[in-house]
């Protein structure tokens, strides 16, 4: 009896507590405008911290459900965010207030700045404290989402795919729609070098006007980042770390090794109709496994990134250094990538705060494996994971990889994975110096210059008799380099006449050298799968280029 009376209590807590401890409330009400009082629809509101949320209807009301310890976030553009704490209140109306502040904000547009209140064209500014929420790891990734008419998408799952970005649209079709990138003053940067915990702010150039003074390069738009600089005060130091993890969501649903043999049997039993004598080898090869192809190739991708930066300054000179180390690896086993980035900014005033020389170093180097997967050559993955028989195993009876024909085309996804060497090495630099100088009231007179230098070589060997069919391996090495070199010269004039109207020019010179060069070197049949491609001189049939 006492054992029972125990089993009842302990059913009891199980099922009513959790819906006292989790008990939802359905909280209403409408948004309105503080000032005018008119009603606001596509307000969003937010469960703090959860990712909960609705939006108000063309009347501004709205309804959501939540815990009642929650904390509704109230958020609109152009006025200030609200935060209220739900408790036993089911009704809760809120006037929102207009942030009049804003307009007074500068952003940077070309080789300028300008207020928001004066812009005419079509440009938009994101914040570092904006760019929070979720795991971001490349720069790109932090304005995913924050302005309007801008599209970030990637090819999920693979850590070396770059974002493709889309500013108003593609440009034409099957054309390259990449925006041109402005990084701390110096044009052509790849937004990759830059550690999104050092960026201060986004400006995103949209229309033809706004982006107008970078020329053809700047067709697509233009996104300029600026990175942090430091702040007059005492030494601060911050470490950032982030891991996330990776799933593929919804495989193919393709036949099983249960499904084809029962296929199988009932093809048997239509041929013994004619055929007495046939046996289920006289229709069906089985190889005698039951492999899911899909769970073969995939795996939990997991992203890590670690940042430790320090500041500091004083009247008259500012300082900002960072190192970031990230890590990918991909969902498709075999797929990777590591970067690390060093950044220092430096920055010193001088005569009266007229002079202002600054400067900027950073350097990535990063490491990428490769696994091709979107065709249906005989190293694509992809191809060979879905049209691979699922009773054929991995591995054969010897413990080597099985290397069963069925049909043209027909190899062993594992083996291309963990026998094919497909890697690159690269190594980019940046620095910038600029100099701005105020010669007279509203006057001020600058230089720029800025060097990059992005190096790589790419390593690729295939042994030879990985393929089931004929195959004599291959390897090749390939290295490339590319120099950007600048100098900007302005003179910028800005005047305001009676807090009304502003007069503004601007003069300028700039000079912009780029050189490429390269070398590759390609081979067959190699002497020896141990040397790899390490000494292409090995190979029996070398090709140069």
């Amino acid at each position: 009896m006492k054992n029972l009376l125990s089993r009842f209590i302990l059913i009891f807590f199980i099922l009513v507590l959790p819906s006292y401890v989790f008990a939802q409330t359905t909280v209403t009400g409408v948004i309105t405008d503080a000032e005018e009082g008119v009603t606001l629809p596509g307000v969003t509101i937010l469960e703090k911290n959860s990712g909960i949320g609705s939006i108000t209807d063309i009347d501004g009301k709205y309804s959501i459900s939540v815990p009642s310890n929650a904390t509704l976030v109230f958020s609109f553009v152009g006025y200030a965010t609200q935060e209220v704490l739900v408790g036993n209140q089911t009704i809760i109306n809120i006037q929102l207030e207009k942030q009049i502040e804003l307009l007074d904000e500068v952003i940077v547009i070309g080789y300028g700045v300008q207020k928001k209140e004066d812009k005419t064209g079509a440009v938009s500014q994101v914040k570092a404290e904006e760019m929070g929420g979720g795991v971001i790891t490349d720069a790109i990734q932090a304005i995913q989402g924050k302005s309007a008419g801008v599209l970030i998408s990637k090819k999920g799952g693979d850590p070396n795919e770059g974002f493709s970005v889309k500013i108003r649209g593609a440009s034409g079709f099957d054309s390259n729609t990449q925006p041109l990138y402005v990084v701390d003053g110096v044009p052509g940067v790849d937004p990759t070098t830059v550690a999104p915990e050092d960026i201060e702010s986004f400006n995103i150039l949209k229309d033809a006007a706004s982006a107008a003074i970078y020329g053809s390069r700047g067709s697509n738009g233009v996104i300029i980042i600026n990175t942090k600089r430091g702040s007059k005060g005492g030494f601060q130091i911050q470490f950032n770390s982030k891991i996330s993890m990776d799933q593929v969501a919804n495989k193919l649903d393709l036949l099983s090794a249960d499904d084809i043999r029962n296929y199988a049997q009932g093809l048997l039993e239509e041929q013994q109709i004619t055929n007495p004598q046939y046996t289920i080898d006289s229709v069906f090869n089985d190889g005698g496994a039951n492999t899911d192809w899909q769970d073969e190739i995939f795996r939990t991708g997991i992203t890590q990134s670690y940042n430790l930066n320090f500041s500091g300054g004083n009247e008259q000179s500012t300082y900002y250094a960072s190192i970031t180390q990230a890590d990918w690896e991909g969902v498709m086993k075999g797929t990777s990538k590591e970067r690390t980035i060093a950044k220092v900014n430096l920055s010193h005033s001088a005569f009266d705060n007229r002079l202002t020389l600054s400067g900027s170093m950073s350097a990535t180097f990063e490491q990428n494996d490769y696994e091709n997967y979107d065709g249906w050559d005989k190293d694509d993955i992809l191809y060979h994971a879905f049209s691979r028989n699922p009773t054929d195993p991995v591995y054969d009876e010897n413990g080597d990889y099985d290397k069963t024909q069925r049909v043209f085309n027909y190899e062993n996804p594992i083996s291309i994975i963990n026998e094919i060497d497909n890697t690159r090495d690269a190594k980019r630099y940046l620095g910038n110096f600029k100099a701005d100088l105020e010669i007279v009231e509203g006057l001020i007179g600058s230089v720029n210059l800025g060097y990059i230098r992005d190096d790589r070589e790419n390593y690729i060997f295939r042994p030879s008799g990985l393929y089931a069919s004929a195959d004599n391996g291959y390897a090749k090495r390939e290295y490339e380099n590319n120099t950007q070199k600048m100098i900007d010269v302005t003179a910028n004039y800005m005047k305001t006449l009676n807090d009304a109207h502003n007069i503004t020019a601007l003069l300028g010179y700039s000079w912009h050298e780029s050189m490429t060069d390269g070398f590759f070197a390609q081979g067959r049949d190699p002497q020896s799968d141990y040397i790899c491609a390490d000494d292409l001189q090995t190979m029996n049939d070398l090709q140069y280029g």
